[in-house]
Order: structure tokens, then C-alpha cells, then sequence
């Protein structure tokens, strides 16, 4: 019985379902974009010039922000698509391209 009742909510909501996931995974992207940002123009990480120096950054970016960290981590505590040191070094990678052209 319960398993028929979690089928007919799933089914009765299965739209609304995949409207929340979409509304959240573009949320999670615009404020990563916003981050990337504020990462890009913060002087102290244009000064992590190795690859530890930037795990350290990013340990303390995610240390100082809950906010940050949602960004990264589910609420189970599993990760998202993208790991946060990932997502320095494509920061990195970006900012030394800014330097070049």
C-alpha cells in the first residue's frame, strides 16, 4: 500500500517535480556565476599561483559561507556536479586567459 501511494505522488507531481530541480539547478548556476565573479576581481586569489595555494583558497571560501558551500555540497552532504577544486582551477584557468588577451 504505501508503495502504491509514493507511485500516485510521484505521478500526480512528477511536472512539479522536475520544475523544482530545474528552478534549483539554475539557481545554483547563476550564483556560481556570481562567485566565479567576485572570485576573478579578489586579489588574493590572483596571488595563488599554485595549485595549493588555490585548494587553500578554496577551502577557506567554503569555510567562511554556507551560502558557498551549498553551491557545492547537497544537503546530504554529497557533492554536485562539480567538485569546488574543479571549479577554482576552470577560475584559474580563466583568469590566466583574462591576463593573455
Amino acid at each position: 500500500m504505501p508503495e502504491k501511494v509514493c507511485v500516485e505522488l510521484a505521478n500526480e507531481y512528477f511536472e512539479d517535480i522536475l520544475t523544482e530541480k530545474k528552478n534549483k539547478k539554475q539557481m545554483i548556476t547563476d550564483a556560481r556565476n556570481k562567485l566565479r565573479e567576485q572570485i576573478l576581481n579578489d586579489e588574493e586569489f590572483q596571488k595563488c599561483t599554485n595549485i595549493e595555494l588555490r585548494r587553500m583558497y578554496a577551502n577557506k571560501i567554503l569555510k567562511n559561507s554556507n551560502n558557498n558551500r551549498s553551491l557545492f555540497y547537497s544537503e546530504k552532504g554529497g557533492l554536485y556536479d562539480v567538485p569546488i577544486n574543479t571549479f577554482i582551477e576552470d577560475v584559474w584557468r580563466e583568469y590566466k586567459d583574462s591576463l593573455k588577451g
